[in-house]
């Protein structure tokens, strides 16, 4: 899988993209996504605006496909003052 990460990167500035970025951003991981590594958000954090910047949120047993979306996204961004 590691290649494939690797040639995605290649393809797509998504760092160039989020350093022109303005507004909030959330980024959520499974933590034991096997397609794209989780350390993928915390890379990607470092590329966003200051005043915008948010931890990633890695959640702890869900990998790639498997998040729930009222249980593992909606309850972060109702913690996050940014969305309040």
């Amino acid at each position: 899988m590691a290649k494939i990460f690797d040639d995605l990167d290649k393809h797509y500035d998504n760092e160039g993209a989020l350093a022109n970025f303005e507004g909030p951003l959330l980024l959520i991981h499974g933590e034991k996504d096997s397609l794209i590594p989780s350390s993928h958000s915390s890379d990607l954090i470092k590329a966003v605006k200051p005043e915008f910047k948010l931890p990633p949120h890695i959640i702890a047993g869900k990998g790639h496909n498997n998040l729930d979306f009222c249980e593992d996204i909606v309850k972060n961004m109702k913690g996050c003052n940014m969305f309040n």
